[in-house]
């Protein structure tokens, strides 16, 4: 699949369908990756929020008319966090995620961003190996403590 069949589209706070569409990544994003449900008029308003910062970036991954997915980056100085990337099922393992990134690579590149942080919970199998394959190297440990 070549890169140009992929398109990112930036979602803006005033697009009220798109922040619906985003709503719904995230929340298929919690119900499947970390097993909880969200409400989604919080879901809503946490991007509308995260949108009010010019650092917080969302797009739609759209293939041919469709959305098959949604991304959200947090950018710093010099670095971004990977907040989140969501591909429907049925695109998975078919080099969406792949050409995502490299879409995503070319603007991090172009405001000078050096490196990318993610953050995958350990039982997140798939996208250790996914993110292992395209170069990724393991940084650090988190822990947490219950109070």
């Amino acid at each position: 699949m070549k890169e140009n069949y992929i398109l990112l589209k930036k979602i803006l706070r005033k697009n009220r369908n798109e922040l619906t569409i985003a709503g719904d990544f995230v929340k298929k994003y919690f119900q499947e990756i970390e097993k909880i449900n969200l409400d989604d008029k919080k879901i809503i308003n946490g991007i509308k929020k995260n949108l009010k910062n010019k650092n917080h970036l969302y797009y739609l991954i759209k293939f041919r008319k469709q959305i098959v997915g949604l991304i959200h980056l947090f950018l710093k100085k010099r670095s971004a966090d990977l907040c989140l990337i969501y591909i429907l099922p049925e695109f998975r393992r078919k080099g969406f995620g792949t050409l995502v990134l490299k879409k995503i690579f070319k603007k991090l590149k172009n405001k000078n961003i050096k490196n990318l942080k993610i953050e995958i919970y350990k039982n997140n199998k798939a996208s250790i190996k996914f993110f292992t394959k395209l170069g990724a190297k393991l940084y650090s440990y988190i822990y947490y403590l219950k109070v």
